[in-house]
């Protein structure tokens, strides 16, 4: 687990809490050693954040902050409880223990928070049943939240003065329909010498139950076929056909040994035959496979989960077409 999805996890956690209703503040005390701050009327928490399953030492840490702060302890952390876990809950009678489980709970009606801590997960949670938490964390707040990013996308325009919205809103409406296969979601990421930047890259999650995979089919593909966990995603707000310099580009960011050997590339244009070209040239001479979509494709994508389909099919029927067209 990286800094940067630790850190992403525990400001999801901060605004799980804000949206709920609390007064919240980071980094409280000394040195910042309180996480997370949050009140609701005269009450006071005290919040500890783990990503995993935690030991003693962060539980004797904030209990001791939280007396000394006059606040009550509370232990957030992102998986679901296991034997261990509600082995502590029963010792430390004094903590409030917030799991995954409750996490889900407080973000069923928020389908942005949920997103947003889905995309942060490693683990899956096929089998995990939301639970109401001892702080009720559940918000009230229902919102139409795809459709207003669709609204959003079909009225950005092209060009180079609304290219940072145009990936940001590519980037939410990925996560609206991957946040469940995909994590890491690391934007505007620069490669080590400096020279190439990645608009957007994610891991395939480790997604097991019962040693069974729980991702669709075209990850599975990616993953066994083009030996490939991480996806490059790269977006074209041009006002002009996206061009084989593009598609050339995009290849330099790929690299097998570094099991990042698949990008897909998101377009508000169409793109020349000179691009579909060098795409299929790119997989047939290096092995490098490069799917080009629009912004039609994106919003079709979210059209399908909103109406109970799986995104990922579409994708795997673009893929299907692709390698179908690939000549000798």
């Amino acid at each position: 687990m990286d800094i940067y999805t630790y850190e992403r996890f525990e400001t999801c956690v901060a605004q799980i809490f804000k949206e709920a209703g609390y007064e919240i503040s980071r980094w409280y005390g000394k040195e910042g050693e309180i996480d997370i701050t949050a009140r609701m009327n005269e009450e006071k928490y005290a919040i500890e954040v783990k990503y995993r399953v935690i030991d003693r030492r962060p539980i004797d840490k904030i209990i001791k902050l939280a007396n000394e702060h006059n606040m009550k302890p509370v232990i957030v952390y992102g998986c679901e409880a296991n034997s261990r876990m509600l082995k502590f809950e029963k010792e430390y009678s004094n903590v409030l223990f917030i799991d995954l489980s409750n996490l889900l709970y407080a973000v069923k009606s928020n389908q942005k928070l949920r997103n947003e801590l889905m995309s942060c997960l490693e683990v899956s949670t096929t089998n995990i049943e939301p639970k109401s938490s001892p702080i009720q964390l559940s918000s009230v707040k229902h919102s139409e939240y795809t459709r207003n990013l669709i609204m959003q996308m079909e009225q950005c325009e092209k060009g180079h003065n609304e290219f940072a919205k145009y990936e940001d809103l590519c980037v939410e409406l990925l996560k609206n329909i991957f946040s469940e296969e995909l994590n890491l979601w690391y934007t505007q990421a620069v490669a080590s010498c400096g020279m190439f930047r990645f608009d957007l890259i994610c891991r395939i999650k480790d997604r097991m139950v019962n040693n069974e995979p729980q991702y669709g089919q075209f990850w599975k593909i990616i993953e066994n076929y083009f030996n490939s966990i991480y996806i490059v995603f790269e977006f074209k707000n041009y006002n002009n056909k996206v061009t084989q310099k593009e598609i050339f580009m995009t290849e330099r960011y790929l690299y097998a040994k570094s099991i990042r050997s698949v990008a897909i590339i998101f377009s508000q244009n169409e793109y020349d035959d000179n691009s579909k070209i060098a795409a299929k040239g790119c997989l047939r001479e290096n092995g490098k496979l490069i799917l080009l979509l629009t912004t039609k494709d994106l919003i079709t994508m979210n059209e399908m989960k909103e109406n109970g389909d799986e995104p990922s099919d579409y994708l795997l029927d673009k893929l299907d077409n692709f390698l179908l067209d690939i000549e000798k």
